[in-house]
């Protein structure tokens, strides 16, 4: 991701001096020939001036896992591409046994019944058994009792398991803290794979833009910074920076074959995830607002004019003046590639100031 070399105005907030910066009068001198002495003018605005870096970013659903079988057999039964499954819900099924998604942070990594020791992974097995109507007379908690198990056999019983006992077999279930979407089938209603063989890549549900920033910029974003997003149709919306990479991300870019610049992923949401419409993938800009100057006075940047003794100065139109404008040394702000910031003697909201043709 390349930084784009201009800057532009963004978030323009104007008062009630005037709609438009760059209002252009033709002015004459009485008593010349207006053709010879005719002089284009802005009119000074006070507004917020905004600068902005911009970025390139894709749109997507961000990176996809591998979601794993804990058993060896046939795969009778697995979950569409593109299909969504919340917790509750059957990933695949490996010889007609099925693999159910459960709500929880800590991965299945044992079999579960009343000889288990206490454990976080038995309160979230227990939570899913009270989302899924099956949880009457259990305690949600670390132990496994012998309530827990009724209600184990019972959501089996649901689920059409071949043999329902009571227990949670490694392949029973997988925890996972949100639901997740099929992005990839990596293998076919049919096939023979073994313990531990991926079945499906899975994503997060909601859509996000991922752009990859050069590494030597990586700290000067952080989760939490506001930025505006134009997405593939042309339809703005605000989004917020989810995570940055880590300069090891970085290290690990710069090995990758093709060379290049080092970049880091950073991942940034849609405060109005519905904003994304029926996008599924596109090309989103990025900008990201680096510095603004409150009710400042704009004036166009080719308004200014180089001082022989340094700085700059604008011709403020002055009908009593010769010429009819008299040049003022100015101070200088935050500017863009149209506008400018500027302070000096006369310099405010409805002056004009002569701009060269």
């Amino acid at each position: 991701m390349m930084r784009r070399p201009k800057l532009v105005v963004a978030a323009v907030v104007l008062t009630a001096t005037g709609a438009t910066v760059a209002l252009m009068n033709i002015r004459g001198s009485a008593g010349g020939s207006p053709a010879a002495e005719q002089i284009s003018t802005a009119r000074l605005q006070k507004q917020d001036l905004v600068v902005n870096d911009s970025f390139g970013g894709t749109l997507g659903y961000g990176e996809a896992r591998d979601l794993f079988s804990e058993r060896s057999g046939v795969v009778t039964a697995i979950a569409e591409t593109t299909s969504v499954i919340n917790p509750g819900g059957e990933l695949f099924r490996i010889d007609f046994e099925p693999t159910v998604l459960l709500a929880g942070d800590v991965p299945a990594y044992r079999e579960l019944d009343t000889s288990s020791a206490d454990g976080p992974d038995i309160r979230q097995l227990e939570q899913g058994l009270f989302d899924a109507g099956h949880g009457a007379g259990v305690t949600v908690d670390e132990d496994f009792t012998s309530a827990t198990a009724a209600a184990v056999a019972r959501w089996e019983q649901a689920l059409g398991r071949a043999e329902p006992d009571g227990k949670v077999e490694l392949g029973d279930v997988v925890f996972l803290p949100d639901p997740v979407r099929v992005s990839s089938v990596t293998t076919q209603k049919g096939a023979r794979v073994a313990s531990g063989a991926t079945v499906f890549k899975a994503t997060p549900t909601e859509r996000v833009v991922e752009v990859g920033l050069q590494a030597s910029r990586a700290d000067e974003l952080e989760p939490g910074t506001k930025v505006q997003l134009t997405l593939p149709d042309g339809t703005e919306t605000p989004g917020t920076v989810a995570s940055v990479g880590t300069l090891s991300d970085a290290s690990d870019a710069a090995a990758a074959p093709g060379g290049g610049s080092a970049t880091v992923p950073v991942v940034i949401t849609l405060d109005d995830p519905a904003a994304a419409g029926d996008f599924e993938s596109g090309t989103v800009d990025v900008d990201i607002e680096r510095s603004r100057q409150t009710g400042a006075i704009v004036s166009p940047v080719t308004a200014l004019v180089a001082l022989a003794e340094g700085g700059y100065a604008v011709q403020l139109v002055d009908d009593s003046a010769p010429g009819g404008y008299r040049l003022v040394a100015v101070e200088i702000g935050t500017s863009t590639n149209q506008l400018v910031a500027i302070t000096g003697d006369g310099i405010e909201a409805g002056a004009e100031v002569v701009v060269p043709g």
